[in-house]
């Protein structure tokens, strides 16, 4: 992710889940690089939290099973190392569509594990399918969101193998 100020770079973030580690960098006004079990957590879970842009991954691991609630809202359970944890999924009773997912996950390497929700408010179609336009990102002990997100396009099947082993070479460096 990289956040600009008038086509300036103030904030450039690699977040990272791969083969069951996580880590995140993050270059710009703040300098900051963290890994560990907490991190694997977190990025696990971001990464679960992201499959309203790509549904059928969750249909790819099958450790993963999704439980009802009640009548607007689910659980995915998915795997997270030697353990399971899981996201709360709530969904408009009228449109069918996801408002809001929420899990208890940490927020770094020397947090304690707290509520972070997404709240999607608009939703948009790109390459036929259906994904959040709008959203905000809140921890529960923050008590509002620090992060807005207008979602304008989203390419599907690009070539990342260079992404990829960038991020490999990355995370060995950051072991």
């Amino acid at each position: 992710m990289e956040v600009t100020w008038f086509g300036w770079t103030i904030l450039k973030v690699s977040d990272v889940y791969s083969n069951g580690n996580g880590f995140t960098k993050i270059e710009g006004l703040l300098n900051k690089t963290e890994t560990g079990e907490k991190i694997d957590q977190g990025s696990n879970l971001a990464l679960w939290g992201e499959i309203v842009f790509t549904p059928s991954v969750s249909l790819t691991d099958t450790r993963a099973r999704w439980e009802a609630i009640d009548d607007d809202s689910v659980r995915l359970v998915v795997p997270s190392g030697k353990v399971n944890d899981s996201l709360d999924f709530k969904f408009d009773p009228k449109t069918g569509l996801i408002t809001q997912i929420s899990a208890m996950r940490y927020k770094g390497q020397n947090e304690e594990k707290t509520l972070w929700q997404i709240n999607i408010t608009e939703w948009m179609t790109s390459h036929y399918v259906k994904i959040p336009s709008r959203f905000s990102v809140t921890w529960e002990d923050e008590g509002s969101s620090w992060s807005y997100w207008t979602v304008e396009d989203v390419e599907y099947n690009v070539d990342v193998t260079e992404m990829i082993n960038e991020t490999k070479e990355l995370g060995r460096v950051m072991r």
